[in-house]
């Protein structure tokens, strides 16, 4: 399985997350990229594997992209990248031994995975992103896409996708700079985490088991609603002012500590901005507690204020939505990255 080669006339963004289903595509004129469809449909809890491929084809249904094309991501422990330095004028069968023995000596076993790896220019030298996925779990991801009437065609890792869609963010940015040190802060249903970029390199990654479906739980005992009417209420921020509240000092404790730890370590690497992204961004007001607790440049991130809008997309759900867009972004800007030809 090949994790980075492809190119297409046009493919979908999928993430598949443990709450929702979203979906983006992409399309591009010369140098600049137009949304042709978007949506997002919510997971039920407790949800079957039934359950979620009807959920994908709804939220197809639902978008009406051009295409069957799609790009998916995996994650999680399954997961495992790294970067290595190699000597300049080595060739492909030298460098493929090199990363080969780099994953035999991190305990991968070579039949168990799919294995991939891209070459970055450097001046001096070769910097070697390697990327594997247990053989099992992607396996199964590519089957499900296929039950819900999708063709997979690219993966990529999760990571690696917010990293791309970053990219565009910085490019069209004139307040960040390429080289620049960027925290970015994805608030998750159940999970936290915070990456740190220079350029398009993972610099540190931190995670907590803290997210937005915390607040999901104390607005179903609030209200005595189900957990998707919980869901579309924090959606839709009819969220009681004492549980908000409460959940913004919470999450923004938490952002703090992983600022403290990525600094505990990389004193020396100061964060120029902090963007947040995920379920979290859409809490209400959420900046200026984060800005007071923390500190410097802080904001939400929108992978698609450069972009423009098909007529028939909502543009107000869109931008609402858009910061919770970036993994699906990412993954349907893989198919027109040139660097990954």
């Amino acid at each position: 399985m090949n994790l980075f080669n492809f190119r297409f006339n046009s493919v979908i963004g999928i993430e598949i997350s443990s709450t929702a289903i979203k979906l983006v595509e992409l399309s591009q004129v010369g140098t600049n990229f137009h949304i042709e469809s978007y949506a997002i449909e919510i997971l039920p809890e407790n949800f079957n594997k039934d359950i979620l491929i009807d959920t994908i084809r709804r939220v197809v249904k639902r978008a009406k992209p051009r295409t069957k094309y799609t790009a998916i991501a995996v994650g999680g422990t399954t997961v495992f990248t790294k970067y290595i330095r190699l000597e300049r004028g080595l060739s492909n069968e030298d460098i493929k031994t090199q990363v080969e023995t780099e994953c035999i000596q991190n305990n991968k076993s070579l039949e168990d995975i799919y294995l991939d790896f891209q070459i970055l220019k450097s001046n001096n030298h070769i910097d070697v992103l390697i990327a594997t996925c247990q053989k099992n779990t992607l396996d199964d991801k590519i089957k499900l896409i296929k039950q819900a009437g999708l063709i997979p065609k690219i993966v990529d890792i999760d990571k690696l996708a917010l990293a791309n869609a970053l990219q565009l963010v910085i490019e069209n940015n004139p307040e960040i700079n390429n080289n620049e040190i960027i925290g970015l802060i994805d608030i998750g249903a159940t999970t936290m985490t915070m990456n740190v970029f220079y350029g398009n390199k993972i610099l540190y990654t931190d995670k907590k088991l803290f997210g937005c479906q915390q607040l999901t739980k104390q607005i179903q005992t609030y209200y005595s609603y189900n957990y998707l009417q919980a869901e579309l209420a924090q959606r839709y921020q009819n969220i009681p002012d004492q549980l908000l509240e409460s959940f913004k000092t919470n999450m923004t404790q938490e952002i703090s500590r992983s600022v403290q730890t990525y600094y505990s370590s990389h004193k020396s690497d100061k964060l120029s901005h902090l963007l947040i992204t995920g379920g979290g961004s859409s809490i209400p007001n959420i900046i200026k507690p984060i800005y007071t607790k923390v500190g410097g440049h802080v904001s939400i991130v929108n992978p698609m204020a450069s972009m423009s809008i098909a007529s028939r997309i909502n543009k107000t759900a869109l931008m609402k939505d858009a910061p919770t867009l970036m993994i699906a972004c990412g993954l349907a800007l893989r198919n027109f990255d040139q660097n990954l030809s």
